[in-house]
């Protein structure tokens, strides 16, 4: 990757806290979680390029799992979860790392950089993707209409 490869290295994008959805570049990936109390899904991509827009959405549930999808393309699916290690050890979680952060973690890993990025726009849904497209709550291609 060159010179966009300084990028890579452990780079927080979003983070919605402890049990959310994280999205980190890792050496030239996009790794992105979601979490509960009790379990994660994992899912890895290539798809996220530096020095291009993408448009990414995070499909998370549950029942179904995680997805990613980039630029309409799904990418990345983890349909099942590991347990999440007990966390027992350590004290509990600062308000800091229940705050959702767009361009940076939330403070729970020590090798965190804020993210290199520009974000032109964030929409934070409590539905399905597919409904949310089935009942146009978000739109697709040009919307001249609202200009």
């Amino acid at each position: 990757m060159g010179e966009g490869c300084r990028w890579c290295a452990g780079m927080d994008l979003v983070s919605t806290g402890a049990n959310g959805i994280r999205l980190r570049h890792v050496g030239g990936r996009t790794r992105v979680t979601a979490r509960t109390s009790t379990h994660v899904w994992t899912a890895w991509t290539d798809a996220i390029r530096p020095d291009r827009w993408h448009f990414v959405e995070v499909d998370w549930s549950d029942e179904s799992g995680l997805e990613l999808h980039v630029d309409n393309r799904l990418v990345a699916r983890a349909s099942r979860a590991v347990v999440r290690p007990s966390e027992a050890s350590t004290p509990s979680p600062s308000p800091d790392h229940e705050q959702f952060y767009v361009g940076r973690g939330d403070g729970t890993l020590s090798n965190s950089r804020y993210g290199n990025v520009t974000i032109d726009e964030v929409e934070y849904w409590y539905a399905g993707r597919d409904y949310l497209l089935a009942f146009d709550y978000t739109q697709r291609g040009c919307i001249d209409s609202l200009l």
